[in-house]
């Protein structure tokens, strides 16, 4: 499993980058459990659906004061007991931009909106885009639009959004918890052989009393029951579960646009070697004189003067190297008379 805590250690650090300094909202977007059949037959159309209706829902509730806000991600078809659960999780900012640069917060002050309103919104989004799918016949599914819409019509769609917080970094690690792999651990996993059962363990969200942990529960079930729980929230080939939206896409405008005071500057992506010296618990780098594990990182500019300037100092009061001369028979020697008289007798003697 390392090299997949890996990837999600990467993910979390792409995520911090793209993440402002402000408040953040949690919100999760729930699909009603009417839908799962269409989205079984459909689910490249139905997921992308989902998650951009997540972004459209609240986009619309921010434009009402003309400001965009940023939004990362992470979509999941799976409960804790390994049911099919289509849901979105979502950061979102608590505020966004305006049109002069400035910083908007909501009129809500534990939300981006009143409840009831962001349900009604995030419903009337995806029927309409169910319908748009159902109009240019990109769904396979044996019941029309109208029999899903009065399925649905009376039902509560839920949005759960938690209060604002500046501190996301327990979120952070829960969004990452599933990036890369199904909604369940080995740990939370048996097989009984004598009994020839699996035994899986997951929160009891039913039975959860308010401001407390939900209860562990037990679920039995036969092996191959346990497989089809398990492929099912295998994502199509190349979809991308997690996407960002608004001032968390990485665009030079955004990058103008946004203060330097929202940025969190200074967060830049780990290599892979430290990584893996967090998760292998290993004793990191260490300075030989001080013994500090922590380093001053400064950035050292090319300086093309540099070469010019070292040829200089080492050169300076000496003379200009002597280069030795080979004779060839190409080479025409002029000799002084003086010389010819000496090379005359030493060639008598």
């Amino acid at each position: 499993m390392l090299c997949q805590s890996i990837k999600r250690e990467q993910w979390v650090d792409k995520l911090r980058t793209r993440m402002l300094h402000v408040p953040y909202v949690h919100m999760v977007f729930t699909l009603p459990h009417q839908f799962n059949g269409l989205c079984r037959n459909n689910q490249i159309e139905l997921y992308s659906l989902v998650m951009k209706s997540a972004w459209q829902t609240v986009s619309e509730i921010f434009k009402i004061k003309h400001i965009e806000p940023g939004m990362s991600s992470v979509l999941h078809t799976f409960g804790s007991n390994m049911n099919y659960h289509i849901h979105v999780h979502a950061l979102v900012t608590y505020g966004g931009i305006n049109h002069d640069g400035e910083w908007v917060y909501p009129d809500v002050n534990y939300g981006i909106e009143r409840y009831r309103k962001v349900c009604a919104v995030w419903k009337r989004i995806v029927l309409e885009n169910i319908k748009t799918l159902y109009i240019k016949n990109k769904l396979l599914y044996h019941e029309d639009y109208e029999t899903l819409r009065s399925n649905t019509q009376k039902i509560r769609w839920v949005v759960h959004t938690t209060r604002p917080t500046a501190d996301t970094e327990t979120i952070q690690k829960y969004l990452a918890k599933y990036i890369n792999r199904v909604g369940i651990s080995d740990s939370r996993v048996q097989y009984l052989k004598e009994q020839s059962q699996v035994i899986i363990q997951y929160n009891d969200y039913k039975a959860q009393q308010q401001n407390q942990a939900a209860p562990k529960a037990l679920l039995m079930m036969e092996p191959m029951v346990f497989i089809h729980h398990l492929l099912q929230h295998v994502l199509p080939r190349y979809f991308q579960k997690s996407r960002n939206y608004g001032l968390h896409k990485i665009s030079k405008d955004n990058k103008d646009r946004i203060p330097e005071a929202l940025k969190r500057n200074g967060t830049t992506v780990r290599s892979l070697f430290q990584i893996i010296t967090q998760l292998m618990g290993l004793d990191t780098m260490k300075c030989d004189s001080c013994g500090q594990s922590e380093f001053i990182i400064e950035e050292l500019l090319p300086n093309r003067k540099w070469i010019l300037s070292y040829i200089r100092k080492n050169t300076a009061g000496r003379s200009p190297p002597q280069h030795k001369t080979h004779m060839t028979s190409e080479i025409l020697t002029v000799i002084t008379d003086d010389s010819k008289e000496s090379l005359l007798s030493k060639q008598k003697k």
